[in-house]
């Protein structure tokens, strides 16, 4: 029996070439139909701009110290952020509209070039919000990421006590005014002593759920 394999078409592949500057890098490249990419570098051998076949540019800032990039400005002018610990570590990461890889807003700038940022935890948690004011208002936890405390922009804290289930339990003002709460076994709120010391008790009939 004579098989026969159909045949292939040939391909003619194309091969793209570069330019390098002295220091082995590269400074352009070109693809298979001539279009060219170019590379800038800065005097640590950082890429701070990228200009494509178009004509567009991407820029990059790199941190003074760290030589670690801080912003990436997009041909768009978009930009987003990193955001660094003192050893190098990235620790967030901020897209054009003003999120973080988490999806936590962390910038908000109004029609007049305000902007308000907001600053979050390892867990997630906001502990800081920074007002165009210059003011700024900060929120404390405890180990299982509850809210024990907020301190607005006058410096004002707010204490809050909670029970081992996340019930409040108190809620200390500046002036060490004191709410307090009980409950039954159901959850249910039955005593609320406030600020004056005066005591408010609540029944439930037995049909209440």
């Amino acid at each position: 029996m004579d098989v026969r394999l159909p045949q292939r078409p040939y391909r003619r592949y194309q091969r793209s070439d570069s330019e390098r500057d002295s220091y082995g890098r590269i400074t352009v490249e070109r693809d298979p139909l001539g279009r060219e990419t170019r590379y800038l570098y800065d005097t640590e051998g950082n890429v701070i701009a990228i200009t494509a076949p178009d004509g567009s540019s991407t820029q990059i800032d790199y941190h003074e110290t760290l030589n670690l990039p801080v912003a990436v400005n997009d041909p768009a002018g978009r930009i987003t952020a990193y955001d660094y610990d003192g050893r190098g570590n990235l620790i967030s990461i901020t897209d054009p509209a003003g999120y973080t890889e988490y999806g936590d807003l962390e910038t908000v700038t109004d029609a007049l070039g305000h902007t308000t940022r907001h600053h979050y935890d390892a867990a997630g948690n906001p502990v800081r919000t920074d007002y165009p004011d210059g003011s700024h208002e900060t929120f404390e936890y405890d180990r299982l990421n509850r809210l024990t405390a907020h301190i607005d922009g006058l410096g004002t804290k707010t204490a809050y006590e909670l029970a081992v289930d996340g019930l409040p339990l108190k809620r200390t003002n500046a002036l060490g005014h004191t709410f307090a709460y009980a409950y039954d076994k159901a959850r249910r709120l039955t005593v609320l002593t406030n600020e004056n010391g005066e005591t408010y008790r609540l029944d439930y009939s037995q049909t209440d759920t």
